[in-house]
């Protein structure tokens, strides 16, 4: 349904289905958004990898797995990874067993092992580089 903003003279607005005021801005007034950043199906087309980017309260910041089938392409929810600090852009490697993901609120890359059985992520590590991202590229060397 819509959202209802109460009406009032004060510098603080408060939201019709909150009790605390929101301090100047309407944030907390937002309802719980999640907006898709970046779409991939994996190599063996298998799993689909959403980025979600979270804006309210109530919201997350993840990669979604989905398990697609084979024969009629529907989707399986699999595992939401958190992925804090607004997963834009992300990148498979090694033939889908890992994943870089671009983090732009948080300034930061993390990366993710891909259990290639079952999809699922597991985060491994995040490193901090400064600025903000919203895309990356990755160059493999082949051994």
């Amino acid at each position: 349904g819509a959202l209802e903003l109460a009406s009032g003279s004060s510098s603080s607005t408060s939201c019709a289905a909150e009790t605390a005021p929101c301090h100047g801005t309407r944030a907390c007034c937002l309802p719980s958004i999640n907006s898709a950043s970046e779409l991939c199906v994996s190599d063996d087309g298998r799993f689909l990898y959403i980025s979600n980017c979270g804006f309210g309260r109530g919201s997350e910041d993840s990669v979604s797995v989905f398990g697609l089938d084979p024969a009629t392409g529907a989707a399986r929810w699999i595992q939401s990874a958190v992925a804090r600090g607004h997963p834009r852009h992300f990148k498979t490697l090694q033939n889908s067993s890992a994943l870089v993901v671009a983090l732009h609120k948080s300034k930061a890359l993390a990366r993710y092992m891909v259990d290639r059985s079952s999809g699922q992520l597991v985060l491994c590590s995040q490193h901090a580089v400064g600025y903000p991202l919203t895309s990356i590229a990755v160059c493999e060397l082949l051994r």
